[in-house]
């Protein structure tokens, strides 16, 4: 499998970041790059107005960002699973896209900026219920600027602002969107997006559905090298297991230990059935949603950093057991759903 290239490891970490999370960032900035590149992207960009961003949330990496938004039709599913209808909806999926751009490196996210020079490694994320991509934006941006293509569908049933309230029921078939996405996204930017190297990352009930297209035999999707779980619970997905007989692919949990919504008991108990390679990662004070939607940004760093050392290369090195360890969060310990 060839090598996609990865950007720099991001910086400065701060203080609050535990020693363990620094030898992820080490093991991260230890990967190699290749040279292999492939033709540029066709057409320019659109002149915009970049977006104004604090200078808590900004970072360091090689590439400014550019944003995206495509409009993917799944054609062999209903918007609803029990919609039987031959002329039941389609499930459209709106897909926001951050990539790495050209122009100066920058926290500022320029819509349809010209993207650099492919291809990189692609992260699907998933959002958490009534959520929307944009509130986890600053992770984002981290990714990005190291190196990465994000790709984030909004879950139709489940997004922020429907008039009807979130469907929690469609959980259950949110696995395939992120398939779906992936699949898409190759199509897409053939020249941007790296399939041979993947991450699925989720919060919430978004973490549930990458904890089930990374682990259920009902949804697995073997392109998937890496999994993030940002406060997660093992939920039944129908006509599937939580199997040890599938590949076992590296995952990443956090949790806060005071999460109200999702007991940390609950990741916890995920973790221990999960095979390694895996890590625990404990926010102390972290709730539910303040550590993930728009967090710290050493939250984001360490993350980063891992995603780097397994979505990129299966052979980075990691503990035979499993590993856990703890970060302290700044922000408040709120649980919002």
């Amino acid at each position: 499998m060839r090598r996609a290239r990865l950007g720099r490891t991001v910086t400065p970490v701060t203080r609050r970041v535990s020693v363990v999370l620094i030898a992820m960032l080490l093991v991260g900035a230890a990967c190699g790059s290749h040279d292999k590149k492939s033709p540029k992207a066709a057409g320019r960009s659109k002149p915009a107005s970049p977006t104004s961003i604090s200078k808590s949330q900004q970072t360091r990496g090689p590439y400014a960002v550019g944003t995206r938004t495509f409009t993917f039709v799944d054609e062999s599913r209903p918007l609803s699973a029990n919609d039987t209808r031959p002329d039941a909806p389609r499930r459209t999926i709106v897909t926001n896209v951050w990539y790495p751009a050209e122009g100066q490196p920058t926290d500022a996210e320029t819509p349809d900026a010209k993207p650099v020079d492919g291809p990189f490694p692609l992260i699907v994320f998933s959002h958490g219920r009534s959520g929307e991509p944009q509130q986890y934006a600053a992770s984002f941006r981290v990714w990005v600027r190291a190196g990465y293509v994000v790709a984030a569908p909004r879950h139709p049933l489940t997004i922020r602002g429907l008039p009807f309230g979130s469907v929690t029921a469609d959980i259950q078939n949110q696995p395939a969107d992120l398939s779906f996405v992936i699949t898409r996204m190759r199509a897409e930017l053939p020249n941007e997006v790296d399939i041979d190297h993947v991450a699925v990352v989720g919060h919430s009930s978004g973490a549930i559905t990458a904890l089930g297209a990374g682990f259920n035999t009902c949804c697995h999707d073997n392109r998937i090298d890496a999994v993030v779980l940002e406060s997660v619970i093992a939920v039944p997905f129908a006509g599937g297991t939580y199997s040890n007989a599938l590949p076992a692919t590296p995952v990443l949990f956090f949790h806060g230990d005071a999460d109200a919504m999702f007991p940390i008991a609950s990741g916890r108990s995920a973790f221990q059935s999960a095979r390694p390679p895996k890590f625990f990662v404990t926010i102390q004070g972290g709730g539910h949603t303040p550590p993930y939607r728009d967090g710290p940004p050493d939250f984001h760093l360490p993350r980063a950093a891992w995603t780097s050392s397994t979505a990129t290369s299966r052979a980075a090195a990691t503990p035979s057991t499993g590993c856990e360890t703890t970060s302290p969060c700044s922000r408040s310990a709120g649980s919002k759903p």
